[in-house]
């Protein structure tokens, strides 16, 4: 707190054997809490311990799945839960969640770092994808890169005021998919309150 720390992010690699995640985090809350300064609290076991059920009651952001690669698809091979690591494969997992239930004011799931317009394998379609999505579900738009050396086109998809609107709309809520039609498409909606 004396640092004047704004986000502490607690991951779970090496974490105690035999101690959940829940409690792991609670005391971590707690003492966090006790310091007195405002921070925002981002939990991180991969959502391996039904972390949609607990992780809002104990930091403001909480890991829903495995680590995010810069691809647009690539199979499950990391800690945690999912389909797999690539862009498309966490909106289909996300797709089967119904966000809307567990996310709320204060209460944001985290599908990781958003990996815009990596160099080579993620095309600029994939990246406004990802983007759009990660602002449908109120996500952190945490990003991997040097905000002071952006490309146009980068600038262009992460400072795109309408899709920031909908994900920083005063509703806090998440978009949920409504249908999932026969050529591969989706449909998701999302209450606004503007």
């Amino acid at each position: 707190a004396e640092w004047g720390v704004d986000y502490v992010k607690s991951d779970y690699c090496h974490h105690p054997s035999g101690v959940p995640a829940h409690e792991l985090y609670s005391n971590f809350s707690k003492a966090l809490n006790a310091t007195g300064r405002p921070m925002v609290f981002a939990t991180c076991d991969w959502g391996e311990q039904n972390v949609t059920q607990w992780g809002g009651d104990v930091a403001q952001v909480y890991r829903i799945q495995m680590d995010h690669l810069p691809l647009w698809h690539w199979p499950p091979d990391a800690a945690g839960v999912g389909y797999g690591q690539g862009t498309r494969d966490i909106i289909n997992f996300v797709s089967q969640l119904k966000p809307s239930t567990f996310v709320g004011p204060e209460r944001w799931m985290d599908p990781d770092f958003l990996m815009t317009l990596f160099p080579v394998t993620m095309s600029a379609v994939d990246s406004r994808t990802e983007f759009s999505f990660w602002s449908l579900w109120s996500a952190p738009l945490l990003v991997a890169t040097d905000l002071r050396n952006m490309t146009e086109e980068k600038r262009t998809i992460l400072m795109n005021p309408e899709v920031i609107a909908v994900n920083q709309d005063a509703s806090c809520t998440a978009g949920d998919l409504v249908a999932n039609l026969t050529n591969s498409a989706q449909v998701w909606s999302r209450p606004l309150d503007n």
